[in-house]
């Protein structure tokens, strides 16, 4: 893993806590992708978030009405994926496959709890991150919503 792969709001977090971008390196594991290939399904359980570097993924959720489901997001590059993972250890919420070829890292629960206790403030910046993305997808969510009204 390179370090210019970093989103900038970690590589941001380790300047903060003065972490090692080598510490943060060592923990990462490349995953990629082909496209149409699944990252996770609804359901499974959660070891960890993921960080696209590369490429597009299209999140999956079951409409309701047999076994049918709705794209309700494309995520690109410098996005988080399965962040409900690192922070709560919930289950999957939704089915992820590649809509391209992706490349992207995993970070699991584990390794970023070891990382908080010796690097509080990476710890700190990271959760601020997915907070803001978070954010950001809501009001997407909610704008889509609004227009189908």
């Amino acid at each position: 893993m390179q370090a210019q792969t970093i989103p900038d709001e970690i590589a941001k977090g380790l300047q903060d806590a003065e972490m090692p971008m080598d510490e943060l390196l060592s923990v990462l594991e490349a995953v990629d992708l082909a496209a149409g290939e699944t990252l996770f399904e609804c359901g499974d359980e959660a070891r960890g978030a993921f960080f696209v570097h590369s490429g597009r993924l299209a999140v999956h959720r079951k409409t309701g009405f047999g076994n049918r489901t709705q794209v309700v997001a494309l995520l690109d590059a410098g996005t988080p994926v399965g962040e409900g993972g690192l922070l709560s250890g919930q289950k999957r919420s939704a089915t992820v496959r590649a809509v391209s070829s992706t490349r992207l890292s995993f970070l699991s629960t584990d390794n970023f709890s070891l990382l908080c206790q010796k690097y509080p403030l990476f710890g700190l910046q990271v959760q601020r991150w997915i907070l803001k993305c978070l954010s950001l997808r809501l009001l997407a969510s909610t704008e889509r919503l609004v227009r189908i009204m």
